[in-house]
This record gives structure tokens, C-alpha cells and sequence, in this order.
């Protein structure tokens, strides 16, 4: 059955992304959320493997070297502390603004909603006293 992980800095889920090119999301995943490469391998065919953290999470990449003719893309909800910054952050890396930082947006203290260049739906969120479904 599933049980707690094993391997450090993971969780019991980890999202996987498929692209076309890896660099370039590499390049807006560490502008936008100052994420950081933890592991980085090119297969035998040339395709790319590539887990990043992104706060206390990781998010793993693959791609390259005709592994997909399409992106599989995903939604992403990341929380941070603050809202308006990542979102600029995401917006100055190439993102597309989909929801404004707005309060009470998604519940949470504060919330925002942006699209990579790469067609992944990020949604940002700050946790707090304000949030609908806060516990003290």
C-alpha cells in the first residue's frame, strides 16, 4: 500500500511535467520561483530527466530529444509568503497574468493566478489568519 516516502525532500506525490525543449522551463522555473536543480540526467536517446525544489516541494521535468511531440502541462497551486512578489517574479520570467493578486482569492490570505510560456497553470497563495480554512 502507499506509505510515506522514502527519499529525501519528496512527498508521497511529486508532480512530473513532459516538454519539448527542458531548458527553457528550467530557466523560467528558477526566474519565476527561485527553484533549484537537484538532479539532472540525459538518457541514452538524449532525453532529459530533471527534479528541482521549489520551496519545500519538488517538481520533476522530462523531455528533449523528440521524447514528447506535445507538452503535458499541469496545474500547480504554490504557496508563499509573498503573493505579489512571486506573481511579478513569474510575470518578469514570461508568465501571463490570469487572476490579479487579489485578497481572499482561493480562500487564502491573498491569491493570484498565472500561465507559464509553456501552457502550466500556476496558482500562488499566501496561508494565514485570513484564510477561510485557517486553524490556529
Amino acid at each position: 500500500m502507499i506509505g510515506k516516502p522514502n527519499r529525501p525532500n519528496f512527498h508521497t506525490l511529486t508532480p512530473y511535467i513532459m516538454v519539448v525543449d527542458v531548458e527553457p522551463v528550467i530557466e523560467f522555473l528558477q526566474h519565476a520561483f527561485e527553484a533549484t536543480i537537484t538532479f539532472r540526467t540525459v538518457g541514452e536517446r538524449g532525453g532529459y530527466h530533471v527534479e528541482m525544489q521549489i520551496g519545500n516541494a519538488m517538481i520533476m521535468i522530462g523531455g528533449g530529444n523528440n521524447t514528447v511531440e506535445e507538452p503535458i502541462t499541469g496545474a500547480f497551486f504554490l504557496y508563499v509568503d509573498d503573493v505579489d512578489a512571486v506573481y511579478d517574479s513569474a510575470i518578469d520570467a514570461g508568465a501571463t497574468a490570469m487572476m490579479p493578486p487579489e485578497e481572499g482569492r482561493f480562500g487564502e490570505e491573498r491569491g493570484a493566478g498565472l500561465t507559464d510560456p509553456f501552457g502550466n497553470m500556476w496558482f500562488i497563495g499566501k496561508y494565514g489568519p485570513k484564510s477561510e480554512h485557517y486553524e490556529s
